[in-house]
């Protein structure tokens, strides 16, 4: 009976496996050496399998020694190995197993030994077999709801979907030691898990935007009161008392995450205004080439969302895998953030004039942007867009410093500073070339604020200085190009 699973598995593994493409075969000039050993394990499991439960007989002494292994080997194999691969197949996803008959297929394989151990074990009939994979399972299933009831109760959720990782109510010293930037900083956000103020009961009365960006958004080192995103706020009230802006800037976010964002949060609150500072984490095509294209985050629909979007243990897991698994950059409140100018360790490699040639897909931002635009549309809030400043520029001194980032490459780039503001300026341009088009606000604050260290700690993010200059900027282009009639 127990062996009826693993032959129904072996044969749904089976399609997904002959259909299987390798990057660099080397059998059939189609397989890896680790797929075809797949393909002819599975081929062999499923004979076994069938020859199993056409003549048991011929597998007397397998059962035996089957049956003569420990008890708890048994109740292992039969609790474990199904949680596991789920597990497993959430926090690394693997193309084959995107198909539901392999899915199907390795959830049986999962699923059939502990039983089948059970079943050989002397004067163990089917049912007993049967009912002891169901306590087994059943105890294991307690366990996991009873850590996920702990871990709601000691570290609550987001009010909005938690692949965004909005955290209410929380409350941060930062402690940094970073040109232009104060010591002993708070950071805290809302019950929304937005920075800034709580917001407002009379939601209506209120003019109320919605920062959106990533770290240069976020301004993740500055305190509370000095973000461009209050000193917006600030500015707006000399003209509209009630106004109030929520920060909703993520690090690490961009356009494609601005328009989850846009359909998690914004659609539910439905401010008046959003305001986008984004592009600083779209240029990562140019650093990172394809494989920027072929990253694999966690998909907007589907068995694996529904599993994180409800348990806040794979939520837990999924971070702990991004950190130590994934090396995601973790930005801490006490560590600072790497910024080193290293000379060119040789001539930059000529670069073409039309920076997007080194694009394999050159519309792909404004392709983005244009559905952003058309995200705030159907909300029914008023978009404006924010080029993105840098601390580099196009001169000699810059084309002698190596370019990327923290986030993007570091000092492992092959391309200069000054190369990577020309990718920047290129990102730029056509986010104002849609704007113009879609007839929506652009302030190209890139070309108003200066590329000095008085306003930058490092290559994108602003320092105190540069952050009270943004908002101040971003406010006066508001109150005299998109609030002119009042609020939206």
């Amino acid at each position: 009976m127990w062996a009826l699973p693993l032959l129904a598995g072996a044969l749904l593994m089976l399609p997904g496996l002959l259909a299987s493409r390798s990057s660099a075969p080397v059998i059939l000039g189609r397989y890896s050496a680790a797929l075809g050993a797949a393909l002819l394990g599975d081929i062999l499991l499923a004979l076994a399998s069938a020859l199993y439960m056409a003549a048991p007989r011929l597998f007397a002494g397998v059962r035996r020694i089957a049956g003569g292994l420990p008890e708890a080997l048994a109740v292992f194999l039969t609790v474990v190995p199904v949680p596991l691969f789920l597990v497993a197949w959430f926090l690394f996803p693997v193309p084959l197993l995107e198909r539901w008959t392999s899915f199907v297929g390795a959830l049986l394989f999962c699923a059939a030994p502990g039983p089948l151990l059970i079943s050989c074990r002397p004067g163990k009939s089917p049912a007993e077999a049967a009912r002891s994979a169901v306590t087994a399972g059943a105890s294991l299933l307690l366990s996991l709801l009873v850590a996920e009831l702990v871990l709601r109760l000691v570290t609550p959720g987001s009010f909005f979907n938690p692949r965004l990782g909005l955290v209410p109510h929380a409350r941060y010293t930062i402690m940094v030691d970073l040109p232009g930037v104060s010591k002993g900083g708070t950071l805290s956000t809302n019950r929304w898990g937005l920075r800034g103020e709580e917001p407002p009961e009379d939601w209506e009365r209120y003019l109320t935007v919605v920062t959106v960006g990533g770290s240069t958004t976020a301004n993740y080192y500055l305190d509370d009161g000095r973000t461009w995103s209050h000193v917006l706020q600030e500015t707006l009230r000399e003209r509209f008392p009630l106004s109030w802006v929520g920060n909703g800037g993520i690090p690490m976010h961009a356009a494609k995450q601005h328009d989850l964002f846009l359909r998690e949060v914004v659609a539910g609150i439905r401010p008046d205004v959003v305001v986008f500072l984004t592009g600083v984490n779209d240029i990562g095509p140019f650093l990172k080439g394809d494989a920027a294209l072929h990253e694999r985050p966690l998909p907007e629909r589907g068995l694996r969302e529904w599993m994180f979007r409800e348990s806040r243990l794979l939520q837990i897991l999924y971070k702990l895998k991004k950190v130590h698994v994934d090396k995601a950059p973790v930005v801490s409140e006490t560590v600072d953030p790497e910024f080193v100018l290293l000379p060119m360790p040789g001539p930059e490699r000529e670069l073409p004039e039309d920076m997007g040639e080194l694009l394999s897909d050159p519309g792909l931002y404004r392709r983005s942007i244009e559905r952003l635009i058309a995200t705030c549309r159907d909300i029914g809030v008023t978009p404006v867009f924010l080029t993105q400043p840098l601390l580099f520029q196009d001169n000699d001194y810059w084309r002698g410093i190596q370019g990327g980032s923290y986030w993007h490459g570091g000092p492992d780039s092959v391309f200069s500073a000054a190369s990577h503001w020309r990718m920047m300026v290129f990102l730029n341009r056509q986010l104002m070339d849609v704007c113009r088009e879609e007839g929506v606000a652009c302030f190209d604050l890139a070309s108003m604020v200066p590329h000095e260290r008085e306003y930058f700690y490092d290559s994108m993010h602003f320092t105190e200085a540069g952050a009270f200059l943004v908002g101040r900027l971003v406010g006066r282009f508001m109150l005299d190009s998109v609030l002119t009639g009042g609020a939206p």
